[in-house]
């Protein structure tokens, strides 16, 4: 129901936007890049392999062809932070790079996320190069490491229009989006140029920053991270629990991660424990003002947006500004049932928690995200004593996981099952391959014959000889063409084909 309603969502945005794909009116970046930028991304995770919103994604960041340009630095930037589908306005004043034109790109991050053609990655990477450079300089005074808001397109000066580093012609936000990118390009590209931003010890605790932890083992700022989450747990407990009036902010919902990154570093619970008391005392709070007084937008967050992800998720992905995203699991046929921390994982190894509230034993599907493509060693059983460690029921599997790879549990009613998965060998990256796609789309009905397109939205031609195969009711094959080679998309244009099958009767089409 989520995904259906979601793509409706999708559909009406992208119907205002049309073929520009990119809004065509509004211009400044941080509300123009909203229209792509929080729906097509949504649906590329909620109905993974989709081509129609892996092409809208390719659509909105193939305008950086003409909204960017290379300067005498040799550093890719945004000629303005005010642009739309048809113009730019880079007149002198307004020909700066903004770190809001990173929030107007997250269909380009996830557009190079999805697959290792070589646009848009290769744009975004002399993009975030630029951004990286200019946050290791000084300039103004400016601490190394620290973000700019502003860059002058063409020189690559910090700040050109204000007395300050850290103001701007435009606004001061954003510098979150500028981290994602940075932590985009760093994860498909593995440049160590982009990471200097990420260790700034100034900067606050934010999606992009917490996944630089998790995945680099870098422990430079868990001191500060701790000190923020007992500040917030003193505060839960005399500033929320006064019946004094405004002696609760709702500014204090910023924290969450605060807590998950202090459990993260110490693997004390209590951090976890209290984080999610104060996010169920903060729905309390609130449930009138986001549900009856004031629907929910993105100026009334909901309680949890951000701890929750990480802890069932195992990263970013969840948030309402469309992280880059960089997940461990997901899970179909939890319901309301099943509480889940995942506490481990790394680029060969992965370990989950999942309490089961049900009251029979449960049959789930639990999908990997960042588990590179290989073959692994599955392991789930039943926690007895709270230690962490499966003890009864175990069964243990190899099996080939990658990218959405479902891998089938059950859970015990009333326990905790502990799951691993442990990596044996190693295999290609699977984001290199070709990809053939079909949507609903695709299949129409003309003169008594389908008309179906075949999308490749991979990185590598497809090979000659698959078969498009229409088939009725019983799964029988009623008609067949066979593909030639598709070649993969160049510059972020798709590459299709489309065959006709006498087969007006079919009830499926597959791929073959």
């Amino acid at each position: 129901k989520i995904r259906d309603a979601m793509a409706l969502m999708a559909e009406a945005v992208w119907s205002v936007i049309g073929e520009g794909g990119y809004s065509p009116h509004t211009m400044d970046a941080e509300h123009a890049g909203e229209y792509a930028g929080l729906s097509q991304t949504f649906m590329m995770l909620l109905d993974y392999g989709n081509p129609v919103y892996v092409e809208r994604c390719m659509k909105t960041v193939k305008n950086m062809e003409w909204w960017t340009l290379v300067n005498e630095q040799g550093h890719r930037h945004f000629r303005s932070y005010l642009f739309n589908a048809s113009r730019v306005d880079d007149s002198e004043g307004k020909d700066i790079d903004h770190a809001c034109n990173a929030y107007a790109m997250k269909s380009g991050f996830y557009a190079a996320w999805y697959s290792a053609a070589e646009q848009p990655r290769g744009w975004l990477t002399e993009w975030a190069r630029g951004w990286a450079h200019a946050a290791m300089t000084t300039d103004k005074g400016k601490p190394v490491g620290a973000i700019p808001y502003d860059i002058h397109a063409k020189t690559g000066e910090i700040a050109p229009y204000t007395e300050k580093w850290n103001q701007s012609v435009y606004y001061r936000d954003c510098l979150t989006h500028v981290k994602d990118l940075l932590l985009g390009a760093w994860d498909w590209s593995g440049d160590v140029a982009m990471v200097g931003p990420l260790k700034y010890q100034g900067s606050a605790f934010n999606e992009p920053d917490m996944m630089w932890r998790m995945r680099s083992g870098d422990t430079s700022r868990d001191e500060a991270a701790i000190e923020r989450a007992e500040a917030l747990i003193e505060q839960n407990y005399t500033q929320s629990d006064s019946p004094e009036p405004g002696s609760w902010s709702a500014y204090n919902m910023y924290g969450e991660l605060a807590y998950f990154w202090a459990w993260w570093a110490t693997r004390d619970m209590r951090y976890l424990e209290e984080g999610l008391r104060e996010q169920c005392r903060n729905m309390e709070r609130m449930r009138w003002l986001i549900s009856e007084a004031e629907p929910y937008t993105d100026r009334a967050y909901l309680p949890g947006d951000r701890l929750l992800p990480f802890m069932m998720l195992g990263g970013s992905g969840g948030e309402v500004r469309a992280n880059y995203p960089d997940f461990a699991v997901s899970w179909e046929g939890i319901g309301h049932d099943v509480a889940v921390l995942v506490t481990e994982r790394s680029d060969t190894r992965l370990k989950v928690l999942a309490y089961s509230f049900a009251e029979r034993p449960l049959g789930v599907f639990m999908l990997t995200w960042s588990l590179p493509h290989g073959a692994y060693r599955v392991s789930y059983g039943v926690d007895e004593d709270g230690d962490g460690a499966a003890d009864t029921n175990v069964e243990t599997n190899v099996v080939g996981l990658h990218r959405y790879a479902p891998a089938v549990l059950t859970l015990a009613p009333g326990k905790t099952t502990v799951i691993t998965a442990e990596q044996l060998e190693r295999a290609d990256d699977i984001t290199g391959r070709p990809d053939l796609a079909l949507s609903a789309a695709d299949v129409q009905t003309q003169d008594e014959e389908l008309v179906v397109t075949v999308h490749n939205l991979g990185a590598a031609p497809t090979p000659a000889g698959i078969q498009v195969e229409a088939r009725d009711d019983k799964g029988e094959t009623i008609a067949s063409v066979e593909l030639l080679s598709i070649e993969a998309p160049a510059d972020c244009v798709p590459s299709t084909v489309t065959v006709r099958l006498k087969a007006a009767g079919a009830r499926a089409i597959v791929l073959d």
